[in-house]
């Protein structure tokens, strides 16, 4: 435990203060003792079952190798790793060790400990255990009483959760004289722009959804308000840039002041039943701390054995458990398990939501956020549209690609681009999803009557040296992200070049239902656009302040702005400035700030002013 703390507690820091620290770790030394709990009455049984047919030390050896090994091989393995954690960081060591050796790493370690168990006998490894353990226990017996006494005592937010309803009753009385729409809100994860093309009729990737768009307002310059899951869907909820809601790194929450400005409650309050059905913890509203306005958040299955245990741990609403203890589960295992597919096929996050769309009164209006997980990483298409981008037998199973979301070297771009031509695939496999999905809502007649967005959380980079997504780079194909809008009974076609923010979404959402925006939302309403009227130039703003603390001023981090074809990226810690034209320079490659001085300081300047309002809510909230 105090190993997995050390891996953890510097990231910590950056979001929650120090009793909320305790807090967690208090509810860490309680999952541990049921762990233990749970592994002691396992050995007992099976101690018991080899006594009665090979005798008393068979018996007893089974039981305390099946309690002891795991744990010794366990301490070993998160020793090893954190050693390495803060080795690396600290020496010229930065050789990479490929996931197929930190998996035989740990099948070592464990294979080692159980045959020296056989080896020495439990005699031995019990009377060389025991001393230095059995002075601990008063401590340990201390700690535990401690830390049920902070859960018991109701000083943790997950302990009202599991006491108290999650949603207050339906405020009916807001309800408008005539019934609002359904809205289905569609986000899928790390769908860039320029690989989906959906504003495209002749869409190659996404041909069901450009379709789709083709009936509604499609919008062709829609940027995303950073570049991963935490801060992008914490921005569609509270419809605020990430320098306001402060959810900036992977598992920070929304800050506090801004839980309950979110969309969902705005509709709830109005009369909305809201539902959140996800295939990403990142995206959950028991992740984002926001899970009261929901009348049900639930998180879809997976293959994945990481997923499985980290959404276990997410049923502790507001806690860091599955950030402290989803270490235990190292992603090597998955290598195991994910052979070709997907370990969230799109289909089981849709299947759930006819279900939520009839749970409630035919006069009560339904919000259902649904997040699907492909074509995020790992790019394993379904094998109706496998091969149709890379025909060769390369990169078929989860373990032969590279390590994503992180940078690489230059000769390896001829693989990076294999990886595009899978994500493309897995693309195509995602939009075969999104359209059987909607022929369901169509055939159930539930189509043109709601309110229906397809859009993603932020976009996957294949270039510039930066595989994946998060990290400090901001260019087109990390942040600019489909958005299409379809109301109900319009087949009109609009495409929109005019550049919008996420932050746009949720003011649009409320002012089509008739429901008020709380005044703390940083964007505007686009409910003109669809309508095929026109509205003010606006900037939009992306940013990446994952190394940023919400406990000192904000200093730290990437800001992009854009107005027209003109996109400024400013590094906030040394003011650093490069000015792009995406019309002549889509790749981002030429700096023209030096010959656009004025326009260069004029963006940088609404950039500082920002930041400066955005440090004065951030003083308020959590003080110098």
């Amino acid at each position: 435990m105090p190993v997995l703390m050390m891996l953890q507690v510097d990231a910590l820091r950056v979001y929650l203060d120090s009793g909320m620290i305790v807090r967690d770790a208090a509810l860490m030394v309680l999952a541990a003792v049921l762990t233990c709990l749970a592994l002691a009455t396992g050995a007992q049984i099976a101690g018991l079952t080899v006594r009665r047919w090979r005798g008393t030390a068979a018996g007893d050896t089974t039981a305390w190798a099946i309690a002891a090994v795991p744990t010794l091989a366990l301490t070993l393995w998160q020793m090893a790793r954190a050693a390495a954690t803060f080795i690396k960081p600290a020496t010229e060591f930065h050789t990479s060790i490929g996931p197929e050796m930190r998996l035989a790493t740990a099948v070592l370690i464990a294979g080692s400990m159980g045959l020296a168990w056989w080896r020495q006998g439990s005699a031995h490894c019990i009377q060389a255990l025991l001393p230095p353990v059995m002075p601990l226990r008063g401590l340990a017996g201390l700690l535990v009483g401690l830390a049920a006494a902070l859960v018991l005592g109701n000083s943790h937010p997950a302990w009202h959760r599991l006491a108290e309803p999650v949603v207050a009753p339906r405020a009916a009385g807001h309800l408008p004289t005539a019934r609002p729409p359904d809205i289905i809100l569609i986000t899928l994860d790390s769908l860039a722009a320029q690989d989906a093309d959906v504003c495209n009729p002749a869409s190659a990737n996404m041909p069901r959804l450009a379709a789709f768009a083709a009936q509604g307002t499609c919008f062709n310059r829609h940027y995303a308000a950073s570049n991963f899951t935490t801060p992008t869907t914490s921005t569609l909820e509270t419809g605020t840039l990430p320098w306001h809601h402060l959810a900036n790194q992977i598992g920070a929450q929304v800050a506090a002041p801004l839980q309950d400005k979110t969309l969902a409650m705005a509709l709830r309050q109005a009369g909305y039943a809201t539902h959140s059905v996800t295939a990403n913890l990142l995206s959950s509203p028991r992740h984002h701390g926001t899970y009261r306005a929901y009348s049900s958040e639930q998180i879809t299955r997976s293959t994945s054995l990481v997923v499985q245990f980290e959404t276990l741990l997410s049923a502790v609403a507001d806690s860091s458990l599955p950030r402290l203890l989803g270490a235990l589960f190292p992603p090597e295992l998955d290598f195991l398990f994910l052979k070709e597919a997907s370990p969230v096929d799109p289909a089981w996050t849709y299947e759930q939501v006819p279900g939520l769309l009839a749970s409630s009164p035919a006069d009560v209006p339904v919000f259902v956020w649904v997040h699907t997980l492909p074509p995020h990483a790992p790019y394993l298409p379904p094998p109706s549209t496998k091969h149709k981008r890379l025909p060769t037998r390369e990169l078929e199973t989860y373990r032969q690609f590279r390590a994503g979301n992180m940078p690489y070297e230059a000769v390896e771009q001829p693989l990076i681009d294999k990886h595009r031509l899978r994500y493309q695939e897995t693309i195509l496999g995602a939009d075969e999803a999104l359209g059987r999905f909607l022929d369901s809502l169509k055939q159930a007649g539930r189509l043109d009557r709601a309110v229906v967005v397809v859009s993603a959380d932020h976009g996957e980079s294949f270039e510039k040296m930066f595989l994946g997504h998060a990290g400090p780079l901001l260019h087109d194909t990390l942040i600019r992200v489909p958005l299409v809008i379809k109301l109900p009974g319009d087949h009109t076609r609009r495409v929109v070049d005019a550049a919008v923010s996420q932050v746009d979404l949720a003011p649009t959402l409320l002012e089509l239902t008739g429901a008020r925006a709380p005044d703390t939302m940083d964007g505007r309403s686009l409910a003109a656009y669809l309508r095929g009227q026109n509205l003010p130039t606006q900037l939009v703003m992306s940013m990446s302040m994952e190394h940023q603390s919400r406990f000192r001023p904000l200093v730290s981090g990437h800001v992009a702005v854009m107005e027209g074809d003109l996109k400024l990226v400013v590094k906030l810690e040394t003011g650093e400035a490069a000015l792009f034209n995406l019309a002549t320079d889509p790749g981002e490659q030429t700096d023209i700030a030096a010959n656009s001085l004025d326009t260069a300081n004029r963006l940088k300047q609404h950039v500082l002013q920002g930041q400066r309002s955005a440090e004065a809510r951030r003083r308020r909230w959590f003080g110098p």
